[in-house]
């Protein structure tokens, strides 16, 4: 048996690879597709859709992202050693503090050139209305994720991979025993990580490949990058489509706070899952 679980997590980890290649790919050939367009049809304005702004976005921004994701990427480039083992107090602390590194050299780069709080819209002027959105959004993910479970996604997945293994942090919530290591699951995955992940990916990320290619390929391309950075391939799917949604809901909202909410949202409430049924998982 423990042979079969790591043979499932290896060839999981091999697939999540590929994924990581060919958006790294699909990434160097839209950037030299839309730099030829540009050169050719000057006038085109396809990246001016929605409300993120990236008039200000520059060259030197695609470093920027490669730096701030590399916690994430590094996931995926390193070979895979076995089953994940239970980390400690510690090392959950220092896991989510490098999110919150990352995220505050996103928001450091962003003040040293004067675009806070507009680029974020950090200050909206409608909080209710962002907050709506916010919500509004995670309700549309629920009715999307019910369509998919009644459409058999979950039993496609078991016949091609193996029974669904539990991503490493959900492993470590239903596990969880001691009282503050419960306490920093809690606060890192409903706080630190919503607002960590999302000023990364959709406030900086997105708007990077957006402003060198176009909306529509920036939100596939980040939705997918940030379905496989969570290391489990069962959960890739379901994973990049909120990713996708959630940069839909920041072109439409135009603040990184509804995603920050609604992401909250989806990880508060099945939090609450995992402490309430985490022994009969």
């Amino acid at each position: 048996m423990l042979q079969l679980a790591i043979s499932q997590g290896a060839f999981g980890h091999q697939i999540l690879q590929d994924i990581g290649l060919v958006c790294f790919i699909s990434m160097l050939l839209a950037g030299a597709f839309h730099v030829w367009l540009r050169k050719t049809t000057p006038s085109l304005q396809w990246n001016q859709f929605g409300k993120v702004d990236v008039s200000r976005i520059v060259p030197a921004d695609i470093l920027g992202c490669v730096f701030v994701t590399l916690p994430f990427t590094l996931t995926l480039l390193m070979p895979y050693t076995g089953p994940a083992k239970s980390l400690s107090p510690i090392q959950l602390a220092l896991s989510f503090g490098m999110l919150l590194m990352m995220a505050g050299i996103v928001l450091f780069m962003y003040k040293q050139r004067d675009m806070l709080p507009e680029t974020l819209g950090l200050n909206p002027r409608h909080p209710a209305y962002v907050f709506a959105w916010g919500v509004g959004a995670y309700v549309c993910f629920i009715l999307l994720s019910i369509t998919l479970q009644n459409a058999g996604l979950e039993t496609w997945l078991e016949s091609r991979l193996g029974k669904p293994q539990h991503q490493q942090i959900v492993q470590e919530m239903i596990n969880a025993v001691q009282v503050e290591r419960k306490l920093i699951l809690i606060l890192g995955a409903c706080v630190i990580a919503p607002l960590a992940e999302e000023i990364i990916f959709r406030g900086y990320l997105y708007p990077v490949l957006k402003r060198y290619t176009e909306p529509a390929f920036a939100a596939i391309i980040t939705g997918i990058i940030f379905g496989a950075i969570h290391g489990n391939i069962w959960a890739v799917i379901p994973l990049s489509l909120f990713g996708i949604l959630l940069a839909v809901l920041y072109e439409f909202s135009g603040s990184i706070w509804s995603c920050i909410l609604c992401h909250a949202l989806f990880n508060t409430i099945n939090v609450a899952f995992l402490l309430s049924m985490g022994d009969q998982l």
